[in-house]
């Protein structure tokens, strides 16, 4: 092999390495933009869903626990068992709050957890789509 072959070998060798760089640089910056942008609306959905249902969530909740111990003081106390269907009525409202509150947080999670793995199934794409075979020193000759 010649001088003048070898040179021109390494130089398509150093043009192949050079090109994957960019490339993969290329990939490297569109993932961190991906990755921005979708930081950006998870903080969005975020600050809109967090406070309202936790609040509401707690008032309930506390509303209901007053009116069971109330609605019991008046039973012992009064001797008079009318409060009785209060009681019953704020224990099954309770629950039936956090029953809402807990398939609110499931399905929240669940569709958090699909986006995720979206996102995750799209950034392998991208690798999969932006990779070059390795150069092989012999395909030059």
């Amino acid at each position: 092999m010649t001088y003048e072959a070898k040179l021109k070998r390494q130089e398509i060798i150093y043009k192949r390495k050079k090109d994957k760089a960019r490339l993969k640089a290329n990939k490297l910056k569109l993932k961190k933009e991906i990755n921005d942008i979708i930081n950006e609306q998870k903080g969005d959905i975020e600050e809109e869903k967090a406070p309202t249902s936790k609040k509401i969530f707690y008032i309930l909740f506390i509303n209901c626990t007053v009116l069971e111990i109330y609605s019991m003081w008046a039973m012992i106390h009064l001797n008079d068992l009318s409060a009785l269907t209060t009681l019953i009525s704020s224990i099954i409202g309770e629950t039936m709050s956090y029953a809402i509150y807990c398939l609110k947080s499931y399905f929240g999670k669940k569709e958090e957890e699909n986006m995720k793995f979206q996102r995750e199934i799209e950034i392998e794409r991208l690798d999969i789509d932006g990779n070059e075979s390795e150069v092989n020193d012999d395909d030059c000759n």
